[in-house]
């Protein structure tokens, strides 16, 4: 609805009142259906793609949590990317590196 996108942040209680109060639930479903649709082809955001984001974020603290135990472990100064090794690996001598290497 024009208009009412302006106050979705500061007044979100009374626009969903109102939405409630105008709209039925077979219409908000219908629409939340299109929006769906909508990301799914926009944005290629399948459901199993959105399941998948969920879950890399849910284990992005516990790899971190590994590769800190690692570089504890075996005394590993930096983790540089690849391209920053093969351009002057000479930036790292006499350090204990450690390559960060994802299986695809």
């Amino acid at each position: 609805m024009p208009g009412l996108s302006a106050y979705s942040a500061e007044f979100s209680l009374f626009r969903s009142e109102l939405l409630d109060r105008y709209f039925s639930p077979e219409w908000k479903a219908a629409c939340r259906a299109l929006d769906t649709q909508f990301h799914e082809r926009v944005f290629k955001e399948t459901p199993e793609l959105v399941q998948a984001e969920q879950r890399a974020e849910q284990r992005a603290p516990y790899l971190a949590n590994l590769r800190n135990q690692f570089a504890k472990k075996y005394g590993v100064q930096v983790f540089p990317n690849q391209d920053d090794l093969t351009t002057n690996p000479f930036n790292f001598e006499g350090k204990t590196v450690g390559i960060v290497v994802v299986p695809q």
